[in-house]
């Protein structure tokens, strides 16, 4: 799939790779392919549809840990990568603004992190 964003000049690929040979497990692979690089998410075991950011949040988790690949409908994407689970649901007023940014967008994913 691919979003282009005409006024701001920008495209990106997608592509989603279903329960495929991942190293030695069988997972999920979200990658995207922008103009300056490649960005990937293995093991993805869910996503969150937002309408009204105009995103889709794939999101990987491994133990206390939580991954996100932002896909906006402006062929824009961000990447976090191995944040606390406890971040997410964390008094924001209380992190710096550097912490506070994954939080607030990954805090989206919650609901169907496992428990």
């Amino acid at each position: 799939m691919i979003i282009s964003d005409r006024e701001e000049n920008r495209k990106i690929s997608i592509e989603i790779y279903s329960n495929i040979p991942i190293g030695e497990r069988m997972g999920n692979l979200i990658s995207v392919y922008t103009q300056d690089s490649h960005l990937q998410l293995h093991f993805c075991t869910g996503y969150v549809v937002s309408a009204s950011l105009g995103e889709v949040t794939f999101v990987a988790e491994s133990p206390g840990k939580v991954c996100g690949l932002i896909v906006e409908s402006g062929a824009s994407c961000s990447l976090y990568a191995n944040v606390d689970r406890e971040v997410l649901s964390g008094d924001f007023t209380q992190m710096g603004p550097e912490v506070v940014l994954s939080g607030v967008a990954l805090s989206l994913t919650e609901k169907v992190l496992s428990e």
